[in-house]
């Protein structure tokens, strides 16, 4: 079977939306018309592309992961976990105040990339050594902070006192 190509830009009007996938059928990006990319995606389509590939295109702590490679593969519910770990770590208040913004960083892809690292570190382990390693990750984790914050207090306290 022959297909001619027309492009986007021939083939749809001024206010349509468009999906771009992979051989595979993975959502890799969605077409938006000229000047809404501010706007939110209508829900018609949301809906869509919750009910098939199992993601809110209009939640911006997903921007970006739609457009890297493989975003959907056969197993949506690791996007899921990822996506819900990275929430309930962004939920939880951090114990320092940090303007991520000020830095020029982006805080929801930061812990987003952060929760997809975890994630895939503990997928690749077999189940019953995760909780394990999860709490020794953690545990070491919350000892480097205690060091970076007790080295950080002992030179602010040596320059105050010079």
């Amino acid at each position: 079977m022959s297909h001619e190509y027309l492009g986007f830009d021939k083939t749809l009007s001024e206010d349509d939306y468009g999906f771009i996938l992979d051989k595979d059928g993975n959502l890799k990006g969605i077409w938006l018309p000229k000047g809404s990319e501010e706007d939110e995606i209508p829900e018609a389509i949301v809906q869509l592309i919750v009910d098939h590939w199992g993601i809110d295109p209009n939640d911006e702590s997903l921007y970006g992961y739609i457009h890297q490679e493989k975003f959907m593969d056969e197993n949506t519910d690791k996007n899921v976990a990822i996506k819900e770990i990275a929430k309930l770590a962004r939920d939880a208040e951090l114990a320092i105040d940090f303007d991520f913004q000020n830095a020029g960083m982006n805080r929801d892809e930061i812990y987003n990339t952060m929760a997809k690292n975890v994630f895939e570190q503990l997928d690749n382990l077999p189940e019953e050594q995760r909780a394990v390693v999860a709490m020794a990750s953690m545990s070491k984790l919350l000892v480097e902070n205690f060091c970076l914050g007790y080295t950080l207090k002992q030179e602010l306290d040596k320059h105050a006192n010079e």
